[in-house]
């Protein structure tokens, strides 16, 4: 606006300049044409082209002055005209710009305050979901291994030694009697996903849990049998390594007393100067196998039988409805 204004200025003085050069030179131009004219006439006439000369300036003068004041008018943001028009549109879109934007920018934040306070609140509820799950398996194991004879310990918030892993929600000391006097241990996981693990998954987590902990077996307890790979009520991942479903208690003492006799088995085989029937022990325990997984087959055929009894429920009610529809229209067409 400044470089505008200087612009015009030097315009202005300019067409002054030229105004003056032109009017400065009408005195010599009247005196050169009325050179052969008498002295007074030549008088009259300079002095009434000096006044017309004097005359014309000061219009172009005032008319100049005029033209500036009004350029000046026009250009300036201080007072109404065009350019402080504009100037008062552009910083009003300006503005409405920046308040859009702000807005926009307050409706993001808020967006993602809301998605790190939901994404927090997840954790916490999946971690408490999980704490609770663990408190509960536990209270399953601690049950269920101390009516077998042996010593439960919960360790899920003790690291394992020799290292910062807490890995192992708790330890199963088998009783003397069966261990032969070796601290004999089976580590035992609480586990709950939404999206199970696999048995690969499951075997991974038992080997570092039992190497963490020291332990010759491993135990997984999971709500349901829809964690269990395979979808029965237990699955072996490895030789030593169970997974089962915790919603039957039953299921899983007998799950855990095999267990025991299996590792307990192992751990004697390890040692040759032990004076012990193993082949009756492991012919008893594979009848245990086999009567387990005979009960599983039962679980199995049960819920089968229950979801089929629902469906027969529900394909039953459709056919009394229909026959109850028939002979309503039948007797209202008979009274018809």
């Amino acid at each position: 606006m400044d470089e505008t204004l200087r612009r015009l200025q030097a315009g202005e003085q300019q067409v002054a300049r030229v105004a003056q050069e032109v009017l400065g030179r009408l005195p010599q131009q009247v005196e050169a044409a009325l050179a052969g004219a008498s002295g007074d006439v030549r008088t009259s006439v300079g002095e009434a082209a000096r006044t017309a000369q004097s005359a014309a300036l000061d219009e172009v003068r005032r008319a100049l002055a005029q033209h500036s004041t009004a350029m000046r008018d026009a250009l300036s943001l201080d007072r109404d005209g065009p350019v402080q028009a504009l100037r008062r549109d552009v910083l009003e879109q300006v503005h409405a710009s920046r308040q859009e934007l702000g807005e926009q920018l307050t409706q993001m934040r808020a967006l993602l305050q809301a998605a790190e306070a939901h994404k927090a609140a997840s954790a916490k509820s999946t971690r408490a979901i999980g704490l609770e799950w663990e408190n509960q398996a536990m209270a399953i194991a601690d049950e269920v291994i101390t009516a077998a004879g042996d010593r439960f310990e919960p360790t899920g918030s003790t690291p394992a030694p020799g290292g910062t892993s807490r890995a192992g929600d708790g330890i199963a000391t088998l009783c003397a009697p069966i261990a032969h006097g070796r601290p004999v241990r089976i580590v035992v996981e609480a586990k709950r996903r939404s999206k199970p693990l696999t048995a690969r998954q499951l075997r991974e987590e038992l080997n570092r849990s039992r190497n963490l902990r020291q332990a010759a077996a491993g135990l997984v307890l999971v709500p349901t049998s829809d964690e269990v790979p395979g979808g029965g009520r237990w699955a072996r991942v490895d030789d030593a390594s169970w997974v089962v479903a915790a919603d039957d208690p039953t299921v899983v003492s007998l799950c855990y007393l095999i267990l025991r006799e299996m590792t307990a088995l192992l751990t004697v085989r390890q040692d040759d100067g032990d004076e012990i029937d193993l082949a009756k022990v492991e012919a008893h325990l594979k009848w245990a196998m086999s009567a387990l997984t005979e009960l599983d087959e039962v679980g199995r055929l049960a819920t089968s039988a229950e979801r089929n009894l629902n469906q027969l429920k529900v394909v039953g009610a459709g056919v009394q409805k229909k026959i109850r529809d028939a002979l309503t229209n039948g007797l209202a067409a008979l009274h018809t």
